[in-house]
């Protein structure tokens, strides 16, 4: 898995490309969201149109960043998911919590 972040405005987009599939991708989006929120980021846009795969632990790892930013008065959107990934997010109701965009400029725009 790649995980490429640019800052846009206030704004930071990570793009991620592969898997995200359990351990070790999960574990290492976790340590970079972490660590992004650890210096101050707050408002996070996840690129998700490399993503090829997804199981439970990346959804996981996606709620659980998420949930660490909305903690500290920010928010993490998502940007690019394909129809599959649209799916799982509507089967698993996660389409309720997450806001998913057509395009990170989309994305970027809504905070």
């Amino acid at each position: 898995m790649g995980i490429v972040a640019t800052t846009d405005e206030d704004v930071t987009v990570i793009a991620i490309s592969g898997r995200l599939w359990g351990e070790p991708e999960g574990e290492s989006l976790s340590e970079f969201l972490s660590d992004l929120k650890g210096k101050g980021v707050r408002n996070i846009v996840i690129d998700m149109k490399g993503i090829l795969l997804i199981n439970s632990s990346g959804l996981g790892s996606l709620i659980a960043g998420m949930k660490g930013f909305r903690e500290v008065g920010g928010d993490t959107k998502l940007a690019n998911a394909n129809e599959r990934i649209q799916s799982i997010l509507k089967i698993t109701r996660l389409n309720q919590i997450f806001n998913t965009y057509d395009s990170r400029e989309d994305a970027v725009a809504s905070f």
